[in-house]
């Protein structure tokens, strides 16, 4: 009986072994992201501690930038203001309900950046008739030389701030912290947006040119990094930020402004391939933040009183508030800004039916056949991968003949039936394609942070990869 106990306490003990080491190995796994089995690119931008926030200056001097036309309105505005630090602040006006604020650290000429998003140029200011602030009407001629032309931008300076009102809103820059505050339409006395405090760098890491080299792709942004803090009011609901298997209201959400595949997802996953730097609040803005470089928004997370941004390799930073009457006025000023997309053809709106690639022309014409008969209104197919490479040869940017021998007469049979075909393809050439060694020798992809050599992406899906640059 002994001799049995003693057996099975060792059993137990070497299973109780297996379990516990299969878990400690589970858990070392990074979290999932883009990879064919749901593991981590190879540099995760994410997975590590941000570095320490550096203090920023206070008000030193400002300087007021604007244009008149013959009746003496003024039709662009700026406030620019330097602070101790060496760093600069510039407030906007864009649009009616859109002020552009920007901030250009330390050392940085304060100079206009490119922008990926914004479309709109600014805007002559509007004399809006339903409020009376700042610019609304051109300033009688004795008043005008009287106080001079900073009366008619509405510029206020007091020992401890600076009023800045025109087209309906009204900011506030706080002379010792440099953080802003907004009031939009019908806002009263509470402001709309209040900036928790002015935008802040990180702590660089090192500062010598070999520890730059030697730093590791996933931690150059610790080495020159920017954010910018809000206040969030009570029950105050945030909504946008892009493509995420989330409730509307992101507040209370930290998200990642990092755009990655994400297969078969399901509720609660908080990245869908697709992000977008914008937050719409129920109070009646809208934030734009104007860069594209990988980044963070905190909804209410780390702080329950804080929104937050920041992203990576940024060495000035800059967003939009757009303010309205109403969350569609505020919609419309917003698309005006980025864009609105023309109306796609009919079809396009219709049923497109795809999977993760049809394999061959044959395929394409049956599925459009049981498709008609069971009668699905088809408007278009999409063809994936394997009409230019499948998962081994992506980078051929050709068809495949053998399974698809003649692709100009499947897509005439499909039009006949009423059925568009769309063409998938990507921007990675794999070390397997046909023209691996033409675009790496020929400098046509990405390179390695040094620049010495080309950059393989061993984190794509099917193989390793360079990506067309």
């Amino acid at each position: 009986m002994a001799a049995r106990v003693v057996f099975f306490l060792i059993w137990a003990a070497r299973w109780r072994f297996y379990v516990l080491a299969a878990l400690v190995l589970l858990a070392a796994r990074p979290a999932a992201a883009q990879r064919e089995e749901a593991g981590p690119p190879a540099q995760d931008p994410f997975g590590r501690r941000p570095a320490p926030v550096l203090p920023g200056g206070q008000y030193k001097s400002h300087r007021v930038f604007h244009d008149f036309n013959d009746s003496l309105k003024c039709i662009r505005l700026m406030l620019e203001i330097k602070a101790t630090d060496g760093s600069t602040r510039r407030i906007q006006t864009w649009a009616p309900g859109v002020v552009k604020i920007s901030y250009f650290a330390p050392g940085r000429v304060p100079k206009a950046d490119s922008s990926m998003s914004v479309v709109q140029p600014p805007q002559p200011v509007a004399y809006e008739t339903y409020c009376n602030r700042g610019c609304d009407g051109p300033p009688p001629a004795a008043i005008l030389k009287k106080y001079g032309s900073d009366v008619c931008s509405g510029i206020e300076v007091y020992p401890d701030k600076i009023a800045f009102r025109v087209n309906c809103q009204g900011i506030i820059i706080n002379k010792k912290t440099l953080a802003i505050e907004i009031y939009g339409d019908g806002s009263g006395e509470q402001p709309l947006l209040s900036e928790a405090s002015a935008p802040f760098r990180r702590q660089p890491l090192s500062t010598t040119i070999q520890a730059v080299a030697d730093t590791p792709p996933g931690r150059i942004d610790e080495l020159n990094s920017l954010g910018v803090r809000f206040r969030l009011q009570p029950g105050e609901r945030l909504y946008g930020t892009g493509a995420r298997a989330l409730p509307l209201d992101r507040r209370g959400y930290r998200l990642e402004l990092y755009n990655q595949a994400h297969y078969g997802y399901q509720n609660g996953a908080q990245n869908l391939n697709v992000t977008l730097p914008v937050v719409l609040s129920s109070r009646g803005y809208l934030l734009l933040f104007d860069h594209y470089a990988t980044g963070y928004l905190d909804l209410g997370k780390q702080r329950l009183d804080a929104l937050e941004y920041g992203a990576e390799g940024l060495s000035s930073l800059s967003y939009f508030v757009v303010t309205g009457r109403s969350q569609a006025e505020i919609l419309d000023r917003y698309t005006a800004l980025t864009g609105r997309q023309p109306l796609p053809p009919r079809w396009a709106l219709g049923l497109i039916q795809s999977r993760f690639s049809y394999r061959s022309q044959a395929e394409m014409l049956q599925v459009a056949d049981r498709m008609h008969r069971e009668n699905f209104p088809l408007d278009g197919l999409v063809l994936d991968l394997y009409w230019f490479g499948g998962v081994t040869r992506q980078g051929d940017f050709s068809w495949d003949k053998t399974n698809f021998p003649d692709p100009a007469g499947m897509m005439r049979d499909l039009q006949a039936r009423g059925v568009h075909t769309l063409l998938i393809s990507e921007p990675y050439v794999m070390r397997t394609s046909l023209y691996d060694s033409l675009v790496r020798t020929q400098g046509l992809v990405g390179i390695t942070l040094a620049g010495r050599r080309p950059f393989t992406v061993d984190s794509f899906w099917a193989g390793p990869a360079s990506i067309l640059d």
